[in-house]
C-alpha cells in the first residue's frame, strides 16, 4: 500500500510516511504484569462494593446498627447520595452553582468533540465553512469554560473556610488549612490515579478498528510513562524543550486539577490577613489580583503571544502559549481570585437580605451578558478560518484580551452568583437553583476525567471517515455525555465517594456530621442548597 501510493505522490514531491493496518485475525495481546495489577485493583474495589452493599441491605432490613466505615463502599448508599435532591436542614451554601457546573461541563465536552476525529472526515475542505461563522466562536473560543470552574473553586473554598477561621487562634487556622488541603487531595488524587492507571494498562484492550493505533499510542506511550504525574498535581509544569504538542502527560485535561491544588496553597495568604487585620488585610488579595492581570499582560507582550490558543496559529506558537500562559497558575488565577472576592462579599453581615433595585438587577445582567458575549465572540477577526489579519498585527489587543478576559469573565459570573444568592435574580434564580441540577452536578468531576478518554475510545471504532457538520457533532457530544455519565456514576461509587468518605473520618473537623449527609462530590466541592437559608457561623466545612 505504501509503495503504491508513493508512486503517485512522487510526481508531486510528497511521500507517505506511514501506513497502519490491523487484521481481524491478528493474535490477541497478552496481559502484562501492569494489566494484571490493574485487574487486581478493580477486583478488590468490586468485591468491597458488593460486600458493603450486601451488608448495608441486610443490616437495614434487620434494623441493626451499621458500621459507617463499611457503608462507604455500599453501592446502594452511594447511589442515594448521588441522586438525592434533599439537602441537610439549615445548610448554608450557594444554590445556583450546580447549574453553572452542569452547563460548563456540557460546554467543555462539546468543544472537545469538535476537535475529536477531525483528521478522519470526508469533507475536509467543506468542513471549514462550519467553523467560520461568528457563532462557532462558542466552540473554537471555548477556552473560557474552564475559568468558570476556577471561579467556583475560589468562591466555594473561601465561602466555606471564612466562618471556620473566625474567633479561632492561629494554631487552629494552621490545622484547618492543612486538613482542607489533605481532604481535597484525597478526594481528587485517588480518582485521578485510578483513571490514569486504567488508561496506562487495560484501555488498549478496548480499541477496535483501523484507528486502534491511536489508543495504543495513548496507552502505551503517554500514560504508561507519565501516569504518576496527574495525581501528584504538577503535570501542568512543562517546558519549551518539549516538541510539537507533546506535554509529557497522560490525562491532559488534568492540568486544571493541578492548577486548582496549587492555588489552594496560596489561599491562607488571601484569607488570614483579613481575619487578623480586618479591612486592611484585603491588601494582599488586591496585590494578588493586580498581579494576575499584569503577569499574563507582560508575558503576552514580551513573547508576542496570541490572546488565546488561536485556531489557525502555528504549532510552535500554540505550544509556547500553552506552557507560558495557559497551563500555569499565576496566569490562571484571575477568575479564582474573583471567586475569593465574591466569597468575602457574600459573608458580609446581612448580605443575603440585601435588596437590589430592579433597575440595577436588569442593568447588571445586561452588562454581564454583553461582556460575556464580547469575550466569547470578540476574537472572531483573529480566530476564524480565513482571518482578516494575523494576530501579530494586533499586539495591543492580544495583550489586553489575554490579561483581562479571564478576570472579567469571573466578574460576570460573580454578578450572577450575588444576584441569585441574595434573592434578587427572580426567574434566573428559580432556573439555576432548580433541584434537578444537583444529581448531575455531583458527577461533573468524574465526567471531566473520563470524557476525553471516551472521545478517544469512540474515535478508534470508526471504520469509515465521518461527515463534519453541526448536527453530527451535536449527536456525537450527546453520546459522549451519556457514556461519560454512566462511567462517572460507576467511578464515583467505586473510588471517589468511598475514599473521600474515609478521608472525612480520618480528618474530621467542625460540622463533619453534615458533610456525611451531603458529601461534596462536585468538581469544585460545593453542595447545592437553598440560597435563602440564613448564614451561620457553623456552616459546613469545605470537603
Amino acid at each position: 500500500m505504501q509503495d503504491s501510493v508513493n508512486v503517485t505522490l512522487e510526481e508531486y514531491g510528497m511521500k507517505l510516511v506511514r501506513v497502519t493496518c490491523h487484521a481481524d485475525d491478528d493474535p490477541e495481546e497478552e496481559l502484562i504484569p501492569e494489566d494484571k495489577a490493574m485487574l487486581s485493583i478493580l477486583g478488590v474495589l468490586g468485591c468491597l462494593l458488593v460486600l458493603a452493599s450486601i451488608y448495608d441491605l441486610i443490616t437495614s432490613q434487620l434494623g441493626k446498627e451499621q458500621n459507617k466505615a463499611c457503608l462507604n463502599f455500599s453501592l446502594y448508599r452511594n447511589m442515594q447520595r448521588i441522586f438525592t435532591y434533599d439537602v441537610p436542614k439549615g445548610a448554608d451554601v450557594i444554590t445556583c452553582l450546580p447549574a453553572l457546573r452542569v452547563v460548563t461541563m456540557t460546554w467543555i465536552i462539546i468543544c472537545h468533540q469538535y476537535e475529536t476525529n477531525y483528521d478522519f472526515i470526508v469533507n475536509t475542505l467543506d468542513s471549514l465553512k462550519y467553523q467560520d461563522p461568528v457563532l462557532t466562536e462558542v466552540v473554537t473560543n471555548g477556552w473560557l469554560s474552564v475559568d468558570t470552574f476556577l471561579f467556583m473553586t475560589g468562591l466555594v473554598l473561601s465561602y466555606r473556610l471564612l466562618p471556620l477561621l473566625a474567633d479561632r487562634r492561629p494554631r487552629a487556622h494552621l490545622s484547618i488549612f492543612i486538613k482542607t488541603f489533605f481532604r481535597r487531595f484525597f478526594r481528587l488524587a485517588p480518582t485521578i490515579l485510578c483513571v490514569a492507571l486504567f488508561c496506562a494498562s487495560l484501555l488498549r484492550f478496548l480499541g477496535r478498528g483501523p484507528r486502534k493505533h491511536l489508543l495504543d499510542a495513548f496507552s502505551r506511550g503517554d500514560c504508561a510513562t507519565h501516569w504518576w504525574k496527574d495525581p501528584l498535581f504538577f503535570n501542568n509544569f512543562i517546558t519549551g524543550e518539549n516538541h510539537g504538542l507533546t506535554v509529557n502527560d497522560c490525562l491532559d485535561n488534568c492540568w486544571y486539577t493541578a492548577v486548582d491544588m496549587q492555588l489552594l496553597l496560596i489561599l491562607p495568604l488571601m484569607l488570614l490577613p483579613v481575619v487578623y487585620f480586618g479591612l486592611p488585610g484585603l491588601m494582599s488579595l488586591t496585590v494578588a489580583t493586580v498581579g494576575s492581570v499584569l503577569v499574563p499582560l507582560i508575558l503576552t507582550i514580551v513573547y508576542n503571544l496570541p490572546p488565546v490558543p488561536i485556531q489557525p496559529s502555528l504549532i510552535t506558537t500554540h505550544f509556547e502559549y500553552m506552557w507560558r500562559v495557559y497551563l500555569v497558575p499565576w496566569c490562571r488565577a484571575g477568575p479564582w481570585l474573583v471567586g475569593v472576592w465574591t466569597a468575602f462579599f457574600l459573608r458580609r453581615p446581612n448580605a443575603t437580605r440585601m435588596n437590589i433595585p430592579k433597575v440595577v438587577v436588569v442593568l447588571g445582567y445586561v452588562a454581564a451578558i454583553a461582556l460575556g458575549l464580547v469575550l466569547v465572540l470578540g476574537l472572531y477577526p483573529y480566530n476564524h478560518v480565513l482571518p482578516d489579519k494575523n494576530w501579530k498585527d494586533y499586539p495591543a489587543m492580544s495583550a489586553i484580551y489575554g490579561a483581562l478576559a479571564r478576570p472579567v469573565w469571573g466578574m460576570c459570573l460573580a454578578w450572577v452568583v450575588i444576584s441569585c444568592h441574595t434573592g434578587n435574580a427572580g426567574l434566573v434564580n428559580h432556573v439555576l437553583s432548580y433541584p434537578g441540577w444537583r444529581p448531575l452536578a455531583r458527577l461533573t468531576f468524574t465526567m471531566y476525567l473520563v470524557a476525553p478518554v471516551v472521545q478517544l475510545w469512540w474515535s478508534t471504532f470508526l471504520y469509515l471517515p465521518t461527515h463534519f457538520d453541526y448536527l453530527s457533532k451535536l449527536f456525537e457530544s450527546l453520546g459522549v455525555i451519556f457514556i461519560a455519565g454512566v462511567v462517572g456514576v460507576l467511578l464515583t461509587c467505586l473510588v471517589e465517594l468511598p475514599v473521600s468518605s474515609l478521608a472525612n473520618m480520618l480528618l474530621p473537623y467542625a460540622a463533619a456530621n453534615e458533610e456525611q449527609l451531603q458529601p461534596m462530590l462536585e468538581m469544585v466541592d460545593q453542595a447545592p442548597k437553598s440560597s435563602h437559608v440564613p448564614l451561620s457561623r457553623t456552616s459546613p466545612n469545605y470537603n
